[in-house]
């Protein structure tokens, strides 16, 4: 179609003179202009084909899985790739209605992966349910997660450090020093020696 629009430009160019000098007749003429206009729109409508021939992603990412081979039609619509973001990556976290009070948007959890021994990971609660899944009695929580070295990976399994209530000034005693006495739980604390 570059090769016919290419000529056809040249022809109505040289038609183009011929005319204003009166050489050729209106209508030979308007036939000349007819065949450019025609491979103006057939270059245009192979453009277009061949721009839907390239699939781009409208995300970054890696492909994970292959859907067709290379040169095979496809429907529209139909599935080519399977692409996974690995940064950031999400974490999803099945918070208990207990723990839930504790978790907010955009704070910090730290969790660790047991394929990774040894490390630390900390992400930012982009999300966190108001209702409580009806099979697990638990609330979705999701984490946004940086992965600039993709060392996390989608199915990893990740223990994650939930904050729990903490008290200011509270006194912390060891389990063996308090003493359950009918129905009360008694401490002994030293003064003046005894």
């Amino acid at each position: 179609t570059e090769i016919e629009l290419r000529e056809a430009t040249k022809d109505l160019a040289r038609w183009q003179n011929l005319k204003e000098s009166g050489a050729v007749s209106t209508s030979d003429y308007e036939r000349v202009r007819t065949r450019h206009d025609f491979a103006v729109m057939a270059n245009s409508n192979a453009q277009i084909n061949l721009d839907k021939c390239e699939l781009r992603s409208p995300a970054d990412g890696v492909i994970d899985d292959r859907y067709l081979e290379k040169g095979e039609n496809v429907a529209d619509g139909a599935r080519a790739f399977r692409l996974i973001a690995l940064d950031p990556v999400k974490l999803t976290v099945e918070v208990s209605e207990r723990d839930i009070p504790y978790v907010k948007a955009g704070s910090e959890l730290s969790f660790e992966i047991d394929a990774l021994p040894g490390r630390l990971f900390t992400g930012m609660v982009s999300f966190a349910a108001a209702a409580a899944s009806p099979e697990s009695n638990t609330f979705r929580t999701e984490l946004k997660v940086a992965n600039p070295g993709r060392l996390l990976r989608p199915g990893m399994i990740a223990r994650v450090a939930l904050p729990r209530q903490a008290l200011e000034q509270a006194i912390v005693l060891p389990l063996a020093s308090i003493i359950p006495k009918k129905g009360d739980h008694i401490v002994f604390v030293v003064e003046e020696g005894k």
